[in-house]
C-alpha cells in the first residue's frame, strides 16, 4: 500500500520535481543542489553543461541516493567524462524508483573551453523515460545548454536553461518545465570555496542556494550548505586518496526528513 501511495504522489507531482533527483550527487547535495558555478567535473554536467571542460582527464563517478529516507525512489546513477581533442564529453545514466514506478534518464554531454580556459560552453541531450506497472510508459528529449566564465582568479560566474525545446510528456506541456539558473564560485582563501546560486522555473517560486568547501588537508573536505526550499541544511565530507575520492552528505528537509547521498569518484588523472 505504501509504494501505491508512493507512485500516485509522484504521478501527480510535475514531472520535472522527481527527475531533479536524478542528477544528484553527494557533492552537490552538500552545497544546496545546484552549485552551477562549480569546478568540480565529475559532478558538474547534471548541474551546468559546461562544467566537463574544466577538467583535461578522465574522471568516472557513481552515486546512490535515498530521497527523504523513501527507499521506493532511491536513485542510481553513474556517469563519465572525457577530453576529446578540445572538446569534453560526457555520459550521465540514472534510475528512480522500483518495479511499479521508475523514471530512467540518459544524458548526452559536449562542452569546449575558450580564451585559455576563462570560459566553458556547454550542452546536454537528456532522454527521458517513465514506466508505471499495467500502466506502459511514456518518453520524450530535453536540451540543456550553459556557460561558466572565470572574471578572475578568484571568482567565477555561470549560467544554465534546462529544457531549451520545452520537451513535453503525453503531449501535456510544461511537464519537464523549463529552468533557468544562475551561480557564483569565490575562492577567497586557499582552503574556502563559496558557492551561491539561484533557480526559477515555471512551477515554484526562486530558490536560492549557498555553500561552502573548507578543505582541512590534501585528503580531506568539509561541505556545508543551505536551500532555501523547504529549508533545507545540509552538509557532508570528501575523502581523497591519489586516485580515489568518496563522499557522503545528508540534507534535511523540516518536512520530509533527511535525504542520504554517497559517490565515489575515479579519476585518471
Amino acid at each position: 500500500m505504501k509504494s501505491v501511495a508512493l507512485i500516485l504522489i509522484v504521478w501527480l507531482t510535475p514531472i520535472h520535481a522527481a527527475f531533479e533527483f536524478s542528477g544528484k550527487t553527494p557533492y552537490a547535495v552538500a552545497l544546496g543542489g545546484i552549485p552551477v558555478a562549480t569546478n568540480f567535473s565529475a559532478a558538474g554536467f547534471w548541474y551546468n553543461p559546461a562544467l566537463s571542460a574544466t577538467a583535461n582527464f578522465l574522471q568516472a563517478q557513481f552515486n546512490y541516493v535515498i530521497p527523504y529516507g523513501l527507499r521506493d525512489l532511491s536513485v542510481g546513477s553513474a556517469l563519465i567524462t572525457v577530453p576529446m581533442g578540445r572538446y569534453y564529453a560526457g555520459l550521465g545514466l540514472s534510475s528512480l524508483g522500483n518495479n511499479l514506478y521508475r523514471e530512467n534518464l540518459i544524458s548526452l554531454n559536449l562542452s569546449r573551453a575558450f580564451y585559455q580556459g576563462r570560459l566553458y560552453i556547454g550542452i546536454n541531450l537528456h532522454g527521458y523515460l517513465i514506466s508505471v506497472a499495467n500502466y506502459g510508459s511514456q518518453s520524450t528529449w530535453g536540451l540543456d545548454a550553459g556557460f561558466r566564465y572565470r572574471l578572475t582568479d578568484a571568482v567565477a560566474v555561470a549560467g544554465v536553461v534546462t529544457n531549451v525545446n520545452q520537451p513535453e510528456l503525453s503531449g501535456n506541456p510544461e511537464e519537464l518545465p523549463q529552468a533557468s539558473r544562475l551561480g557564483i564560485s569565490i575562492h577567497p582563501f586557499d582552503a574556502v570555496i563559496l558557492h551561491a546560486a539561484i533557480e526559477k522555473d515555471a512551477w515554484f517560486p526562486p530558490q536560492l542556494a549557498f555553500g561552502m568547501e573548507y578543505r582541512v588537508n590534501a585528503h580531506l573536505t568539509l561541505l556545508s550548505g543551505y536551500r532555501s526550499e523547504g529549508t533545507q541544511p545540509s552538509g557532508g565530507i570528501q575523502l581523497v586518496w591519489k586516485q580515489l575520492e568518496i563522499t557522503y552528505s545528508m540534507q534535511y528537509h523540516f518536512e520530509l526528513g533527511l535525504t542520504h547521498v554517497m559517490g565515489i569518484v575515479i579519476s585518471g588523472k
